[in-house]
């Protein structure tokens, strides 16, 4: 396998259409609405239309197994905080290229290499309810160690949270966590926890 990582252009888009299609027919893909290509102009809730049409991303990236597209994500900087950047947002790995911590490797990597450029304040991971159980990853310990298991390049410091309730990001309920990479910055998530009608 030889992996190549791309920003996103223009040009590249015949490649994350083939993505799409892919993610469509992903049994395990529970965001298949995310990934439509038919009137995706239309369609906000796609991945296409944020993408191209409302310029949600500072930043998308598509990840190649030689010349075959396997991945896709990006970041942008939260409406709740322009100094908080979302990172990895809609982002989808083909199957079988799950459990390689491929995401973690390019993706992760390069949303904080661009936070950091950007002096953001934290960068931070938003899960869905039917997904929340992934914020798991970051709080594994190893056997025989007693810190949180985060080689990741991205969450590798002692600045990680984590928030036990769900918040309203783009109006939709999710868990986050997040690292803070400054240690003046705060924020109150308790302004935009979900209420019980929003779950």
């Amino acid at each position: 396998m030889s992996y190549l990582f791309k920003k996103y252009e223009p040009q590249l888009f015949d490649d994350l259409i083939k993505l799409c299609i892919t993610a469509l027919n992903d049994n395990k893909n529970k965001a298949k609405e995310n990934m439509e290509v038919d009137d995706w102009e239309n369609k906000s809730h796609t991945v296409l239309h944020a993408l191209i049409k409302q310029k949600r991303f500072d930043l998308f990236h598509i990840l190649y197994d030689n010349s075959e597209p396997i991945a896709c994500g990006g970041c942008y900087p939260s409406d709740f905080d322009k100094s908080f950047l979302m990172s990895c947002v809609r982002c989808y790995l083909h199957p079988e290229y799950r459990n390689q911590h491929l995401i973690r490797k390019y993706f992760m990597p390069a949303d904080k290499d661009f936070a950091i450029q950007n002096n953001m304040n934290a960068i931070g991971l938003s899960f869905n309810i039917y997904n929340k159980g992934m914020m798991k990853i970051w709080e594994r310990v190893r056997f025989g160690e007693n810190r949180p298991y985060r080689d990741n390049l991205a969450f590798g410091s002692s600045n990680f949270n984590i928030i036990d309730f769900p918040i309203m990001i783009k109006n939709t309920p999710q868990y986050l966590c997040y690292e803070s990479l400054n240690p003046e910055w705060s924020f109150n998530f308790e302004s935009i926890r979900a209420n019980n009608e929003t779950l």
